[in-house]
C-alpha cells in the first residue's frame, strides 16, 4: 500500500496504471482506452510515459 501511496493511490494515473497493468495484468492498450481524467482519453504514448515515469518512482521508493 506504501508504494501505491507514493504513486498517488488509485485516483491518481500513476497509481491507478501501476495497479492495473503490472497487478491486474492488463495491456497498457486496454488500460489507457478504459482509463480517463476530467473526460479527456489518454493515448498509449502518455499512457506508456505515464508507466515508465512510475517505474521510476517505484524504484526510487524501493532504493534501487
Amino acid at each position: 500500500w506504501g508504494a501505491l501511496k507514493t504513486l498517488g493511490g488509485m485516483a491518481a494515473p500513476a497509481g491507478s496504471c501501476v495497479w492495473h497493468v503490472v497487478g491486474c495484468e492488463w495491456t497498457l492498450k486496454d488500460w489507457a482506452l478504459r482509463q480517463g481524467w476530467n473526460g479527456r482519453s489518454i493515448s498509449q504514448e502518455i499512457a506508456s510515459g505515464i508507466l515508465v515515469g512510475s517505474l521510476g518512482v517505484l524504484q526510487a521508493h524501493f532504493g534501487l
